[in-house]
């Protein structure tokens, strides 16, 4: 019989919803890039939103993180991102659901 020691890291899920403002009102926004980025400003997670605009990170490592749109993908879609979240994401493995983001079009 062979002791073997490995460490058990509690990692977290983070989902919401993308969802595009317009005069009409609000609607989810289907292949959404969104970015989870580390203090350093580096993104170590992202994932594309369904059609409903409904998002899902899985497997997060503890740590405090920011939950933004890609910024390029904005860009490109004439859109601007109204929100970026502070996320914690702590070593209970809880998760954080109900993390909205918001875009808006750039006027012409």
């Amino acid at each position: 019989v062979q002791m073997l020691e490995f460490p058990v890291i509690s990692t977290s899920e983070i989902d919401g919803t993308v969802h595009l403002l317009s005069q009409s009102g609000r609607r989810g926004i289907g292949d959404a890039e969104v970015e989870l980025v580390d203090h350093l400003g580096v993104v170590v997670m992202n994932t594309r939103s369904s059609s409903d605009g409904f998002f899902l990170l899985r497997l997060v490592l503890p740590g405090q993180y920011t939950l933004r749109i890609s910024p390029e993908q904005a860009v490109k879609l004439a859109l601007v991102s109204t929100t970026a979240l502070s996320v914690e994401v702590t070593t209970k493995g809880d998760f954080i659901n109900g993390q909205n983001l918001e875009m808006i079009a750039i006027s012409p």
